[in-house]
C-alpha cells in the first residue's frame, strides 16, 4: 500500500522518529516547505506590489502611515508637545493653532510671555491658572507673538496659561 509516507509499516522497516524513517518525511515535508514558501512571499510584498497577493498587517500599516503623515503634512498639521508647546491644526480646521505654556520664576510686576510659535493672523483668546492667590495678576496685550502678564506684587506667581488663535 502506499501509505509510507505517511504511517511507517509495522512490519519493521523505520519507526516514528527514527533517522530512516520520521513522520515529516514525504507528504508533510512537502506541504510544509509549500506552507512556508508562501508564507514569506505573503509576509514580504513590495511597497509598490499592485496585484493579488494579499496585504498583511504590517505592510498595511506602514502603508496607511505614510499615506497619513503625507495628507498632515500637505495640509499644515504639526505639533510640539512638550511643557511649552503647540498644535497646529492645519487647513482642516482653517489654521487653528492651541498653544499653552507654563512661566516660572517672574521676578517683576510685569512680564511678556511669548508663544512657542506665532499665530501667522491673530491670537484669539487665552486662559490663565496661577499658582498663589495674594498677587492680584491679568493678562493683556493678546497678539500674535505674546501676551502681558501682570500683578500687583513682584514676584508673580507661576503661570499655567493656554491660548487660541491662527
Amino acid at each position: 500500500m502506499a501509505t509510507r509516507n505517511f504511517v511507517p509499516r509495522a512490519d519493521g522497516e523505520g519507526g516514528i522518529g527514527t533517522s530512516a524513517k520520521q513522520w515529516a518525511g514525504g507528504f508533510f515535508k512537502k506541504l510544509a516547505v509549500v506552507a512556508i514558501t508562501t508564507a514569506v512571499t505573503v509576509l514580504t510584498p513590495s511597497a509598490d506590489a499592485n496585484n493579488q497577493q494579499p496585504a498583511t498587517t504590517s505592510w498595511v500599516r506602514t502603508q496607511f502611515k505614510s499615506i497619513l503623515e503625507g495628507v498632515l503634512s500637505a495640509s499644515g498639521v504639526k505639533y510640539n508637545i512638550a511643557q511649552n508647546g503647540y498644535v497646529c491644526l492645519g487647513s482642516f480646521f482653517g489654521g487653528l493653532i492651541i498653544q499653552w505654556g507654563y512661566e516660572t520664576n517672574i521676578n517683576s510686576k510685569e512680564k511678556l510671555i511669548y508663544f512657542p510659535i506665532a499665530y501667522p493672523t491673530t491670537g484669539l483668546s487665552m486662559a490663565v491658572a496661577i499658582t498663589a492667590w495674594e498677587t492680584l495678576c491679568s493678562t493683556d496685550s493678546l497678539t500674535a507673538v505674546n501676551f502681558r502678564y501682570r500683578g500687583n506684587n513682584a514676584p508673580l506667581p507661576n503661570l499655567r496659561w493656554i491660548s487660541l488663535g491662527y
